[in-house]
């Protein structure tokens, strides 16, 4: 999946897009990032796995619904990138829930976009990008 994929065409898209950006943003300005490369940084992980992007199953439930986000059509995301680039499913069911969907869509939606994220390194990093 890439940014041509059915994905991007999705009336929900463009504003998660923005949200993983003020996300990304929040979470790389938090870092010194004066002495240390891209690579080096690892930004995916620490901007979208050290901690959760969603805490509470309300809240992630408020979420889907402010981004006219189906929980199916999330469930469906995920499914679809971890068998696109990693080969299996390995979002087990039964331990599904609003807080691990949103969590597991925006930890693939920002690996999806690691271009972007890249790009918002280097420009938080140069501060072209205030608070």
């Amino acid at each position: 999946m890439n940014n041509n994929s059915a994905l991007s065409y999705h009336s929900w898209y463009s504003e998660i897009f923005q949200a993983f950006r003020e996300h990304a943003i929040e979470k790389l300005q938090e870092h010194d990032l004066s002495n240390v490369t891209y690579d080096d940084f690892e930004a995916h992980h620490k901007c979208f796995n050290e901690d959760y992007y969603i805490i509470y199953h309300s809240v992630a439930k408020d979420w889907l619904e402010k981004y006219h986000l189906d929980v199916l059509d999330a469930i469906n995301y995920i499914m679809e990138v971890e068998k696109d680039y990693l080969g299996e499913n390995q979002a087990y069911m039964e331990n599904l829930n609003y807080e691990r969907v949103v969590n597991l869509f925006m930890y693939y939606f920002a690996w999806e976009h690691e271009y972007e994220l890249e790009s918002l390194f280097a420009q938080v990093k140069h501060g072209l990008i205030k608070e």
